[in-house]
């Protein structure tokens, strides 16, 4: 996990503990599926690429090259943004070791979204 990711997420964690009213146990992987919303870092990338498809500037400096390039082919691909989005939540979702006994209830974020 790069350091702004986890500092976002950071953030994010303790109001998702406030909403949920969960136990500060509760891991940070586990609360965006818990309360059923995009984990901060993924919904700043939806921003970014609604921003961007709006701007076509892709010259900002606060965009580091990786981010650059995850938001280009996302602008490339303008519908499915949301999906490709969801998809990875999905992905480190299963592949999180963190928040397993929840998993067992909800394996599925994109189940999990329609739910709410």
């Amino acid at each position: 996990m790069c350091m702004g990711r986890g500092k976002l997420l950071q953030g994010q964690r303790l109001a998702l503990i406030f909403l949920c009213k969960a136990y500060r146990t509760v891991s940070t992987e586990a609360l965006p599926v818990l309360a059923g919303v995009l984990p901060v870092d993924l919904e700043v990338q939806r921003r970014a690429a609604m921003y961007y498809s709006r701007q076509q500037n892709m010259e900002c400096d606060f965009l580091g090259a990786r981010d650059r390039g995850k938001i280009t082919r996302l602008l490339q691909q303008q519908p499915d943004v949301y999906n490709d989005l969801i998809d990875e939540w999905q992905q480190r979702w299963d592949e999180s070791s963190k928040g397993r006994h929840l998993y067992q209830f909800f394996p599925s974020v994109r189940e999990r979204l329609s739910k709410i």
